[in-house]
């Protein structure tokens, strides 16, 4: 039993409007220390607060959180707390992390709330303030930025960040002043086809400086800088314009002395630039001030070019969970919220997302780069595994060109290809439909002296599936790696491969190859230091990523206006990136029928979501195995990019409790994944939220009689009751013709004791008012129906049966 100790902290009086108590000084149970920051003694409505933890200790900080609970009044408050006001500065605490609270007059009918501090470390909660609303009239804020949120994420060294900005400001104001010192010759603005989201920092003046200066950055522990960069549909600078450079200084007072940490010509369209920031090599300093620039006052050529979604990250420790509620937003969470405002969505404060004519790209949330705890067990969880540290049946393994095995470049690689001939390293034969991604690793350092480290342009190796057919082998390429790509000697490349579930070749190798080479032995010499091939999930599933997902904001109004049984015309995605954005990858496709996947796959998922027309759902998702101990992977859960006819009221929708990591069995689906733990819903009990306190059935009947609302254990979408196919069995059938996902789920049914499940099916219909007549359609396998059943509430779903509309020879069929 987990034992929750509550400590109060009391104001005293309610204070004036809009008062903040600077410091609030916080020790925990093991002497840890951290400062809260502008905590207000009342709150005003539609209002956003911006409050402050700051510690020493990164640990706690990534293992507390703000929580909030509505009460209706204050009343036995004692003085007892550990949580004391204080004067004290929070400049001596280095790291923070910022959260942002907002409250609605849709959000809460109570007049007061209690703000908790909540460690999972020492599984308590610490009680930090009460706060009432003022009798003012509500506010409509306002700022100096458009976009709501997006001011509120622009930071500048916090824990898990060093600088984040995506330039969607309006003035030089006072919020934007906390990051940038100064800058010259540059301009907000949407030209170019740059921005995806607003505005990017446009430089494009023919004469005068072009600078953006920062203020103080701390740069301890940071690994790396990411922007988008280029010139858009513009006309990029010219050949003989300086590069753009990004400089640095130790000199934050005279902003002078600087250093190019990195410079680069730019180019023509848009790149997604990746810088590794190891300073070692050019101070001795904790903090720095960054310049971004083009050197000169005088431009050549009359181009333009642009900086967007700028982020220096801090490596970080392995997480154990990312989470997320709205009410208490961790601003530092999040790289981007596309379209997002802290509004409420039928009666709760969430992040709620609106198509707009500014927005160019997928509306959404994108979570910062963190990399999870997940263990891979490569006895049982991989299809190969390649590396130092394992022993390798190398008669099974098929390589050429290479090294001696007894003699690589370095101790980590496994093995090094330096010969004249073709060189090739290719996997044992393997059933190509179990693969979901490979992961490998490449090195080119150099052996020996004669080895000719900078690589020749023509120097390429390919990723290749070597398909092992009934009468002959043949070959297909899948990517082409540059050997100047592995530009720090070392990269690791991961690589999905969706298409080979799919294939209708069942065996074959995945090779890394490279063609002769005409310069000679030692030249262009790479290493493999680990080849590894995943399947899409792991045997024992242990990480999920879980959120509530509402299509049809302000759905009362809505729904008057839709049809029964409709479903929202909102599809929404889930996604993860391992290259900060550049490419995305859907969590999971959906693996319907029979030719799809692997014979071995038997369970069904989609991370493609298309919901009921209302109301908040809770969505739980597994992760591949591939999003596990990655060194930096980002998710993101969007719709799609903007268009004219989508941009519509009912297109709003929202998330809200965003958890993303290790869940012990999905808490059954009948629980919120917390921090090792499950929130069990009302009803249902135990550590994994197994056991049910209400009533299952142990024998029912459905669709027995002519109503439509036969019981509330049955949802059904894209169908509706009626006699449109015929008569089938007796009364109205559940007839599915809508387009859009069709589906009927009956929930809440004994497990243990039903023997049979008992169906009448028709596909199709000499009627024309039904679809599917005619034979070409009832042959295709899209219009197979799947039998499936769940013991966790729809999060794993099992085939039980497949009937395909090709099989079927007469009109009716009764299943058992």
């Amino acid at each position: 039993m987990i034992m929750i100790f509550s400590l109060i902290l009391l104001f005293g009086t309610v204070l004036q409007v809009n008062t903040i108590l600077d410091n609030v000084f916080c020790k925990l149970p093991s002497s840890d220390e951290l400062i809260i920051q502008n905590i207000p003694t009342t709150f005003e409505l539609n209002v956003p607060y911006t409050i402050i933890l700051s510690s020493n200790d990164t640990f706690l900080l990534s293992h507390v959180t703000l929580d909030i609970e509505y009460i209706d009044t204050i009343s036995n408050i004692t003085n007892d707390s550990c949580c004391l006001p204080t004067n004290e500065s929070s400049s001596s605490y280095i790291y923070k992390t910022k959260y942002i609270l907002k409250f609605e007059k849709n959000s809460t009918k109570t007049k007061c709330i209690q703000l908790k501090l909540r460690s999972y470390i020492y599984s308590m909660e610490i009680k930090i303030a009460y706060l009432c609303t003022n009798n003012s009239a509500d506010k409509i804020f306002d700022n100096d930025d458009k976009y709501d949120i997006q001011s509120y994420m622009r930071t500048i060294n916090t824990t898990e960040i060093a600088l984040l900005d995506n330039f969607n400001w309006l003035i030089f104001g006072p919020h934007v002043q906390e990051i940038w010192h100064t800058h010259e010759g540059m301009r907000l603005s949407r030209e170019c086809d740059a921005a995806e989201d607003g505005r990017a920092a446009m430089f494009n003046n023919p004469r005068g400086k072009r600078i953006l200066i920062s203020r103080p950055i701390d740069v301890s522990n940071i690994s790396l800088l990411y922007m988008r960069l280029g010139s858009g549909t513009c006309p990029p600078p010219a050949p003989t314009d300086p590069p753009f450079q990004l400089l640095i200084t130790t000199d934050c007072l005279n902003y002078s002395n600087w250093l190019v940490a990195y410079s680069q010509q730019i180019s023509p369209g848009i790149e997604h630039v990746t810088v590794p920031l190891s300073l070692t090599n050019l101070t001795n300093s904790s903090t720095v001030c960054l310049k971004i620039q083009q050197a000169g006052e005088k431009f050549a050529g009359s181009g333009s070019w642009f900086i967007d979604d700028l982020l220096i990250i801090r490596s970080r420790q392995q997480a154990e969970y990312f989470f997320e509620t709205f009410q208490t937003m961790r601003s530092t969470n999040w790289y981007r919220l596309v379209g997002g405002q802290l509004k409420t969505c039928d009666g709760r404060i969430s992040m709620v997302f609106e198509p707009h004519a500014d927005i160019r790209t997928e509306i959404g949330a994108t979570t910062i780069d963190f990399s999870l705890s997940g263990i891979i067990d490569y006895n049982r969880d991989v299809v190969f595994h390649l590396s130092k540290n394992i022993s390798i049946d190398w008669s099974k393994w098929n390589a050429t060109g290479f090294m001696d095995l007894n003699k690589t470049c370095t101790d980590d690689d496994t093995i090094t290809f330096n010969e004249e001939n073709y060189r090739q390293l290719c996997s044992p034969i393997i059933e190509l439909s179990r693969i979901d991604s490979v992961r490998f690793t490449l090195s080119t350092e150099p052996c020996t002296k004669r080895n000719k480290y900078i690589s020749t342009p023509s120097a390429v190796i390919f990723l290749s599936v070597i398909y092992n057919g009934s009468t002959v082998a043949y070959s297909r390429t899948i990517r082409r790696i540059l050997l100047r790509e592995i530009s720090q000697r070392y990269k690791t490349f991961h690589i999905r491969l969706d298409e080979l579930r799919h294939s209708t070749t069942s065996f074959g190798r995945i090779c890394l190859s490279q063609y002769h080479q005409s310069a000679g032995k030692n030249v262009d010499v790479w290493s493999v230091r680990d080849f590894t091939a995943l399947p899409l999930l792991q045997s024992n599933i242990t990480h999920y990523i879980q959120l509530g997902l509402n299509t049809r904001c302000n759905s009362q109004e809505q729904a008057a206006n839709a049809p029964t049984g409709g479903t929202s015309s909102q599809t929404i995605n889930v996604e993860y990136s391992f290259d900060f954005g550049k490419t995305w990858h859907l969590l999971m496709n959906p693996c319907f029928r029979d030719t799809g996947c692997s014979h071995d796959v038997r369970h069904v998922y989609s991370s493609s979501i298309t919901l009921p027309l209302s109301g908040w759902h809770r969505i739980t998702l597994p992760l591949p195995i591939a999003t596990l101990q990655q060194k930096y992977i980002r998710f993101r859960v969007n719709s799609g990019a903007y268009t004219m006819s989508a941009y519509s009221i009912n297109n709003v929708w929202a998330i809200d409790k965003v958890f993303i990591g290790k869940c012990p069995r999905a808490c059954s689906g009948h629980g919120w994944c917390q921090y090792n733990s499950c929130r069990c819903d009302i009803g249902f009990l135990g550590e994994f939220c197994e056991i049910s306190n209400g009533t299952l059935l142990n024998r029912v009947s459905f669709l027995m009689d002519n109503h439509d609302n036969q019981t509330d254990l049955m949802t059904y979408q894209g169908g509706r009751f009626n006699y449109k196919c015929d008569l089938i069995s007796r009364g109205k059938a559940l007839v599915f013709s809508k387009a859009g996902v069709r589906f009927l789920r009956i929930s809440q049914i004994n497990g243990s004791s039903p023997k049979l499940v008992e169906f009448t099916l028709r596909l199709g219909n000499a009627n024309p008012q039904c679809f599917g007549t005619s034979k070409n359609d009832l042959d295709r396998d899209l219009k197979s129906i799947l039998l499936l059943s769940s013991c966790s509430n729809g999060v794993h779903w099992t085939i039980v049966d497949l009937f395909r509309a090709s099989d079927i020879v007469v009109r009716d069929f009764r299943f058992s």
